[in-house]
């Protein structure tokens, strides 16, 4: 794994807060299939971004997620409306730093990205 790899990073450290093996897939599962989380911009990024989202029709509560990349801490935890949206994030309060960010679609990571902070 790289060192500097997000993806197989993020999983293998827990990140998203995925257990394996992964349960069987349910409708519930299976919906989440069709979510959709764009790239943050500007990024790098100080004071405000904006994330472009799409989750699911019908689909359950939706939470966007920032995490200290390096510790996994929580530091941003925001309901999202379901539907394509986009929301600012304020992150004038965030240290200088790489965070993780994810949709998470009924307590699922369904899409994650990184997100640079000067």
């Amino acid at each position: 794994m790289k060192a500097n790899d997000c993806a197989s990073e993020g999983f293998a450290n827990g990140l998203q807060g995925l257990v394996a093996p992964h349960p069987p897939v349910s409708t519930s599962t299976v919906a989440t299939q069709d979510a959709f989380l764009a790239q943050n911009a500007p990024n790098p990024c100080s004071g405000r971004t904006s994330v472009s989202y799409r989750t699911p029709k019908g689909s359950a509560e939706a939470e966007l997620v920032v995490r200290n990349y390096y510790s996994g801490a929580v530091v941003l935890r925001r309901a999202v409306a379901a539907g394509e949206h986009t929301v600012e994030l304020n992150v004038t309060p965030l240290a200088p730093g790489i965070y993780h960010y994810a949709l998470e679609v009924g307590g699922r990571p369904v899409a994650h990205h990184n997100l640079l902070v000067q």
